[in-house]
């Protein structure tokens, strides 16, 4: 491999994923904390919007619902799956570890 080549491709991921070492107990973490994180935002997602919605003079039943074109029960689940989706990346990043007998933190 050349040297321009080795900059660009990092050793980890020359190699593939050991099959052995990545278990469905990991991706379990994973999505548990990814749920636990999205789950924290909201309150401050909340607010920012409610500010947003404040300052904009839209109302926030209708930023809530994307136009009223849901339910708000259904709004506040759609937002929580917007701010699940960048959780599982913060997740992925912050998760101990793929390993299953990784000690624990």
């Amino acid at each position: 491999m050349t040297a321009a080549a080795s900059l660009l491709l990092p050793p980890l991921l020359e190699q593939p994923l050991n099959p052995v070492q990545v278990h469905w107990s990991a991706i379990v973490r994973l999505v548990v904390m990814a749920a636990i994180v999205a789950t924290l935002w909201c309150p401050p997602a909340a607010a920012l919007i409610w500010l947003g919605s404040a300052l904009s003079g839209v109302s926030i039943h209708t930023v809530a619902t994307f136009g009223e074109r849901m339910h708000a029960s259904l709004g506040l689940v759609v937002w929580w799956l917007v701010l699940f989706l960048p959780a599982i990346g913060y997740s992925a990043v912050f998760v101990p570890s793929w390993e299953k007998d990784a000690p624990p933190l």
